[in-house]
């Protein structure tokens, strides 16, 4: 069994068989070989030395593999400090922790010099290491002990030792190496200087008289208003000029430039200018007026062209083809995705296939073929999603009929006719050679009326009760264009969708097109449909049919809505 010292009611856990059973750790603990409930508020006190085992109850405390009870014979609370117990309200004495090591009158006396605390009642007493201290006049820095003077808030630790903050600094050169200062004073390669008429720079020492207007440079110190550092050489020019790799005295930029090498980047050269417009291009120099750098290499505007950016570019002649930052030559390569080139495989190919999950390129014949999903395909039409062959299938607005150009048979709207029996009107298929004649109703003739206040009068009175008591569905159509069929007899009107509806308010998908009368020569920007089949899913609505057509207005609109809602 592992041995447990405790200074409260635990068990120890390491026990897994208790008296020759085994023991239940979440509900029982062990004491003496004899297994007991957790809930019978008893623990089991473990000597530390001898391994004896002792059962009591939570009344007493366990100190060292002692019992003692938990007050004294005053009532005061009780606690351990290691091995030993002590009063809690017994002000003569403190446990320092983690050491557990408690102090007592004894060890009191000689240091605070026969402290009473009731004599002084306003002294804190603290632990240092394994003393105890006054924290009025003491401080423990690492557990020594050092006396202060004044008030403890303005003293400070620097390592071992306490210092006064308002009069001195602590230096720290290193982790091991502390050194206590007077105020203003610091270290420079181990010699004190005054901060204030002095400055270390890197290790040199610099006298100086207004520190506000000195800096370092390296080792050196500069006057900040009237010169510069080059902080890669830590070498000191006019603050009018500008820095050149290791140039003593800087250049004068309207006179010099100073041009970095591309291929040794610590190597600097110096260029005299005729013209502003001069600037570096690799380590030379180029006008930007006539010419442009690509890659460290000045180009003439009149005899090349640039591809890509200033940071990736090519100069080619004005004959070639930039593909990227790349020349391509058009009669080898095709350009992918305007960034790369891809080598032709055969005559012809003038596109190529950009494959997004490989990141690669295919040529192709943009006749023939076609490029889906990054692979190259034989080219065929397509109705919505299915391939069709234009010389025997018909796509009729994304409707397909296989085989129906064979038969001889055309487009009607949605479907297909034979011309030869059938007639198409107005996008629908008539059997016959002629359409039907077109005949005007009374709605037609409301809505080529331009007096708006009878049409709303009318509906009021109840004549169009017949019509409006059936309708489910009634939408204001707004008029995108209107077009003469002169054949049919017919003004076709192309409707905006979708449409809002009158009793709802939201905006719903309804008819493409509007036909009325041809003699209804009036430009219509909005018109009221109503209908009794709001089901109705064709993309035409003959006016001549059993739905019926009003001129918009609010005055008109507001008539339709009332008269279904309160007299049918």
């Amino acid at each position: 069994m592992e041995v447990v010292a405790t200074d409260s009611c635990q068990t120890p856990f390491s026990i897994q068989k208790c008296g020759g059973r085994t023991l239940n750790q979440w509900t029982e603990f062990c004491c003496n070989h004899q297994a007991y409930s957790k809930n019978s508020k008893q623990c089991c006190c473990v000597d530390s030395i001898s391994d004896r085992q002792v059962l009591h109850t939570e009344e007493m405390i366990c100190c060292g593999g002692q019992l003692h009870n938990k007050t004294d014979s005053f009532g005061e609370q009780r606690e351990c400090c290691g091995a030993k117990v002590y009063s809690t309200s017994d002000r003569r004495k403190l446990c320092c922790r983690p050491h557990q090591v408690l102090i007592t009158k004894s060890k009191v006396q000689p240091l605070l010099h026969h402290y009473n605390p009731d004599l002084y009642p306003n002294r804190t007493v603290g632990c240092c290491g394994n003393a105890m201290i006054d924290e009025k006049t003491q401080m423990c820095c690492n557990s020594i002990i050092n006396n202060i003077k004044g008030s403890s808030s303005d003293w400070f630790c620097c390592n071992t030792t306490a210092f006064n903050q308002m009069s001195h600094i602590c230096n720290k050169k290193d982790p091991n190496n502390y050194v206590i200062l007077p105020q203003y004073y610091s270290l420079c390669s181990g010699t004190r200087y005054d901060t204030r008429i002095n400055t270390c720079c890197n290790g040199k020492l610099h006298p100086h008289h207004h520190k506000d207007q000195f800096k370092c440079c390296g080792t050196e110190i500069m006057n900040k208003e009237t010169q510069k550092c080059c902080n890669e050489t830590s070498l000191i020019i006019s603050k009018c000029r500008q820095c050149c790799g290791n140039h003593p005295t800087g250049i004068d930029i309207s006179e010099q430039r100073c041009c970095r090498n591309p291929l040794n980047p610590s190597t600097f050269h110096v260029h005299r200018i005729t013209t502003e417009a001069q600037y570096c291009c690799g380590n030379g120099l180029y006008n930007f007026h006539t010419q442009f750098c690509c890659r460290g290499q000045p180009y003439l505007y009149t005899h090349y062209k640039r591809c890509g950016n200033h940071e990736q570019c090519v100069g080619v002649g004005h004959q070639e083809t930039c593909c990227g930052v790349h020349r391509l030559t058009t009669q080898t390569h095709t350009c992918c995705k305007k960034e790369f080139p891809v080598a032709k495989t055969s005559g012809g190919q003038d596109a190529c296939c950009y494959n997004p999950w490989n990141r690669s390129g295919e040529s192709y014949v943009s006749e023939t073929h076609q490029c889906v999903r990054g692979r190259v395909e034989v080219k065929a039409k397509r109705c919505l999603h299915d391939k069709y062959d234009d010389n025997s299938d018909l796509c009729c607005y994304n409707n397909l009929f296989r085989g129906a150009k064979e038969t001889g048979k055309r487009c009607c709207g949605f479907e297909v006719y034979d011309n030869r029996t059938q007639r198409c009107c107005s996008s629908k298929v008539f059997n016959g050679t002629e359409c039907p004649a077109p005949q005007q109703n009374s709605e037609c003739s409301t809505l080529c009326s331009k007096n708006r206040r009878m049409v709303a009068e009318k509906i009021n009175n109840g004549e169009f009760d017949s019509e409006i008591c059936k309708l489910k569905l009634a939408y204001v159509a707004e008029v995108r264009r209107q077009v003469v069929n002169f054949d049919n007899q017919v003004m076709k009107y192309v409707i905006r969708r979708p449409s809002r509806n009158i009793f709802t308010g939201l905006f719903e998908i309804h008819h493409r097109y509007i036909l009325l009368p041809w003699i209804c020569k009036k430009n219509f920007s909005r018109m009221i449909i109503v209908t009794s089949n709001p089901d109705d899913k064709t993309r035409e609505l003959n006016c001549f049919e059993k739905d019926i057509v009003l001129p918009y207005s609010k005055r008109i609109k507001r008539a339709v809505k009332q008269r279904k809602m309160y007299h049918c």
